[in-house]
């Protein structure tokens, strides 16, 4: 069995002062240090679009096609704020959105990915040539209308 307490003792004394601390840095909303720009790439190469931004806490960066998705097992998006396409077609062109955000807001800027396409030049019947930009031409209707004639067209 415990016994009573006995008195309280006399107080210590003050502790030694510890060095301030720098003051840690003030929140802020996101602001974009390297909006995407306007870029224009080759069929079937890699394009790169950069949206580097700063903000406290750090912002996380989002991307996305305005009108349609971003390419299927084809993009990256680092997290440095860079969207990667590979393989680039011509589906992939359109405008692309960045979206930085952190708890205090979200900022936006947009883009537009211009992908030129390959041409096909060809001669028909030996007397005049054409060419033919493959993105704009309807493959179907390329093959049905401008070869397959030639192919079963006989000279008499």
């Amino acid at each position: 069995m415990p016994g009573d307490s006995g008195p309280v003792g006399p107080r210590g004394p003050p502790g030694v002062k510890g060095v301030k601390g720098e003051p840690g840095q003030s929140l802020s909303a996101p602001s974009l240090l390297q909006p995407p720009v306007r870029t224009t790439v080759n069929e079937s190469q890699t394009a790169i679009l950069k949206c580097t931004a700063d903000g406290n806490p750090p912002p996380q960066v989002a991307w996305s096609k305005l009108n349609s998705s971003l390419p299927v097992g084809r993009h990256v998006a680092e997290s440095s704020g860079a969207l990667i396409v590979k393989d680039v077609r011509p589906e992939d062109d359109g405008v692309y959105s960045c979206r930085a955000k952190n708890l205090l807001g979200s900022v936006n800027a947009t883009a537009k990915l211009t992908v030129q396409c390959k041409f096909c030049a060809f001669s028909l019947l030996g007397y005049f040539t054409v060419i033919l930009d493959i993105c704009k031409v309807n493959k179907f209707f390329f093959l049905f209308f401008f070869v397959f004639p030639f192919f079963v067209a006989r000279r008499y």
